[in-house]
């Protein structure tokens, strides 16, 4: 299920869209410049790609903020953007990856180890 479809009730983070969808409504915050995410495990969660509807979720937000005039800020004051978000899922796949391959190389050596032990 991704945010990017319409929105369900069943999603997981359909009640903090919506929150910050109201928040975003021009007629709610008028002035409004700038949001800033205060919580390290939700940067965390950013940062290491932790499932796809949290790249969903911060994906849709980004896009609220920009559509809104509005600069969306992790706990340290840096700018998040959608480019935050690809390089989040690109190191993911790669990390993906690298444990695939590290699990391969074990799976031979023990492969190895057995044939050797057979003879």
């Amino acid at each position: 299920m991704s945010l990017t479809t319409p929105h369900t009730h069943e999603h997981p983070f359909f009640m903090l869209l919506s929150q910050m969808e109201t928040l975003l409504q021009g007629s709610s915050f008028p002035n409004l410049g700038f949001i800033r995410d205060l919580s390290f495990e939700s940067d965390v969660m950013r940062r290491k790609a932790c499932s796809q509807d949290v790249l969903d979720f911060w994906t849709r937000v980004i896009d609220l903020c920009r559509a809104s005039g509005v600069y969306l800020e992790d706990y340290r004051g840096k700018n998040l953007t959608r480019r935050d978000i690809v390089r989040a899922e690109v190191e993911a796949i790669l990390r993906d990856k690298e444990l695939e391959k590290l699990e391969r190389m074990r799976k031979g050596k023990s492969r190895w180890r057995q044939l050797v032990a057979s003879t």
